[in-house]
């Protein structure tokens, strides 16, 4: 998917809908190969391109920078805060990959399994709300 395909997606769902989606920053198992944006930039250029909101899903961010070796907080000042409109945290798990090449995998819990949430996304969002200039 490209940023042009995901903004051309946005429109059609405007056009249907009449209102446009929040747009959420999802958790992936796969470090997309020869990507050229980061994730903050990816959802930052979908976002400006499509006038779209952030539903900033905090656990989803924290699960990519555990998983691909990020700065989850780096990364929460580098998307683009004036653009969120809805918050979302939530618990993990770990999950076991069976190949030797690449380490487990931390994912968002189903709704029907409880976890706890990590105490680093309960700082993300204290440093979310000391950095978002909306309320």
């Amino acid at each position: 998917m490209t940023v042009e395909g995901a903004v051309e997606n946005v429109a059609r769902i405007r056009s249907v809908v009449g209102v446009g989606p929040a747009l959420e920053n999802i958790a992936t198992l796969l470090d997309p190969p020869d990507s050229s944006l980061s994730e903050p930039d990816w959802v930052a250029s979908i976002l400006t391109a499509s006038a779209s909101p952030l539903l900033l899903d905090l656990h989803n961010l924290y699960a990519n920078a555990v998983n691909f070796g990020h700065d989850p907080r780096d990364h929460l000042r580098r998307f683009p805060l004036d653009r969120v409109r809805i918050v979302h945290i939530s618990g993990g798990h770990w999950i076991r990959l069976n190949a030797p090449e690449v380490r487990n995998r931390f994912a968002t819990t189903p709704r029907r399994s409880r976890t706890d949430v990590p105490d680093a996304v309960f700082s993300m969002l204290v440093e979310l709300g000391q950095n978002c200039p909306q309320p």
